[in-house]
């Protein structure tokens, strides 16, 4: 059975990207009531916010626990469901899974949830340290393989689930939902040829001059930007032949981070920005990049994001495969 919208965005952030298992240490201390339910609750507000842009969607989250199910998403994608659909959710914390009889325990909430609760989709969320509970996960694994619409989250998925931002939420969803968008396909192609930082200078620079109308952009506040900083701190620097081999990070991730800048600036000068040589100011060649700035006023319109949400937005938007391999290498 095809999965609707939201089904398939849900089903797509909650297996987005695998995390570290040094990351899932983070589960040690986390109580499944105080703090597991509650940060799953507001994750799946958020996804559900964000989606509602694009389809209109009447939801509730519920909890339900007496029917082996912690948190339950039931909702109607307007002109999509002629009745409402239930996506369920069943957390496992690290405490859950040192207890006597968890295996009987889990298997026994399962079935009565898939059996009692119409669920289209039911999601086992083990949030565990790999490194404590390696074995007990595999045989979660074992037992749900095969079945239909029935999944274990593996604690590497449940870590980056439920750190996900806003940002990221988006621009998931936005690649989701919108994948035959013909401005989304143009401004795919018109970063198509830079890697992450050149992309992020030239968004860095869209959304100054385009969306803010800051005609005295310059070399020096490329530097200073906040958002670039960001993505040359955190993002390793590759080319993009070493995106598509997925190889090791270059020598140009030891070089100084300004000498970096400024050379994927001399990169895109000439085809992409023009800078003047007196003032240092930059200026764009506006009619390539309506498409880019068409998504930058969208991220304004649609969510209500300032400067610094928009442009990661946008990177995440159009750069996603890169930024996950090149995220992947760092770790």
């Amino acid at each position: 059975m095809s999965k609707d919208y939201l089904q398939r965005s849900i089903y797509n952030l909650v297996f987005h990207r695998r995390s570290t298992i040094e990351d899932t240490s983070y589960f040690r201390d986390k109580k499944h009531n105080d703090h597991l339910v509650p940060e799953l609750d507001s994750t799946l507000e958020n996804i559900i916010f964000h989606f509602d842009k694009f389809h209109k969607v009447t939801y509730d989250i519920q909890g339900l626990l007496d029917r082996g199910v912690d948190v339950v998403a039931q909702y109607e994608v307007e002109g999509v469901n002629e009745s409402p659909n239930r996506i369920g959710f069943q957390v496992k914390s690290y405490d859950d899974l040192e207890k006597e009889g968890w295996l009987t325990k889990l298997k026994s909430q399962m079935f009565e949830a898939l059996e009692r609760t119409n669920l289209k989709d039911l999601y086992v969320m083990l949030c565990t340290d790999v490194n404590r509970h390696l074995d007990k996960i595999r045989f979660v694994n074992s037992e749900v393989e095969g079945r239909s619409n029935l999944y274990a989250v593996r604690p590497e998925f449940a870590y980056t689930l439920l750190k996900l931002n806003s940002g990221r939420i988006a621009s998931k969803i936005k690649n989701d939902v919108s994948k035959e968008d013909v401005v989304l396909k143009e401004a795919n192609k018109k970063l198509a040829y830079n890697n992450i930082h050149q992309s992020a200078i030239l968004i860095d620079v869209i959304v100054e001059i385009l969306l803010y109308g800051n005609n005295d952009y310059s070399v020096g506040s490329v530097e200073e930007s906040e958002f670039i900083r960001q993505i040359y701190d955190s993002v390793p620097y590759l080319s993009l032949s070493e995106l598509e081999e997925e190889d090791e990070p270059n020598s140009a991730q030891t070089r100084s981070q300004e000498k970096v800048i400024h050379q994927d600036i001399d990169t895109l000068e000439s085809s992409m920005i023009k800078i003047d040589r007196e003032t240092q100011k930059i200026s764009l060649f506006q009619e390539q990049f309506a498409a880019v700035g068409a998504i930058a006023l969208e991220s304004v319109s649609r969510y209500g994001y300032g400067s610094l949400e928009a442009k990661n937005y946008l990177l995440h938007t159009l750069k996603e495969s890169q930024l996950e391999t090149a995220l992947s290498l760092k770790k």
